[in-house]
């Protein structure tokens, strides 16, 4: 197919998975205004993915204007990727912090219409359910499937990009998982 990306997001983690990225692959960032459908005009009729790292607000009207841009042009996708939350599901034990959210139930309302919206697609898809991000690694990343109960933790944006990486070779396809490298302590 084709090797460019089209990266959604801003901050740390998107940054952190452009520098990924950047060796292999032609990747496309979009940082601003990201649900308005002129920042996404131009795209190349092929892309390799789609992975969001938007948010903590509002990733369901990113993930709603990105898809609707690229059936309006016709672009061919291979695989969605979309960096979500431990939490969608109620399976973090513990308290989880959502740095940068004031309504947490709205939060992860967003986060599951984004999944739908990716699912509805009917595309290959990998959802990457990260504890509280942060910036060093603290030990081996623990990987949860969809369902299984998750300590409030916390994790890198390296680890997240290194599963970003293994989701574009094909690993974890159509799934849901979550991830800590260490589990927070009890306040």
């Amino acid at each position: 197919m084709t090797d460019s990306i089209l990266v959604v997001g801003n901050g740390p983690l998107t940054t952190d998975v452009k520098h990924q990225l950047d060796a292999t692959n032609h990747v496309i960032i979009k940082q601003e205004q990201l649900t308005e459908a002129d920042t996404y005009a131009q795209l190349p009729p092929q892309l390799a993915a789609v992975v969001v790292t938007a948010g903590p607000n509002d990733v369901d009207l990113v993930v709603e204007a990105v898809d609707a841009v690229l059936q309006r042009q016709r672009v061919m996708v291979q695989r969605w990727i979309l960096v979500s939350a431990a939490g969608i599901d109620g399976e973090v034990q513990g308290s989880l912090k959502y740095p940068g959210v004031t309504n947490v139930a709205e939060y992860l309302r967003e986060q599951r219409y984004a999944i739908k919206l990716i699912d509805e697609t009917e595309l290959p898809y990998l959802i990457i359910r990260p504890g509280r991000l942060v910036a060093e690694k603290q030990s081996p990343a623990q990987l949860f499937n969809e369902g299984e109960s998750v300590p409030a933790g916390v994790v890198s944006y390296e680890t997240i990009s290194n599963l970003i990486k293994a989701g574009l070779q094909g690993k974890y396809q159509n799934q849901s998982i979550a991830v800590i490298e260490t589990a927070e302590e009890e306040e």
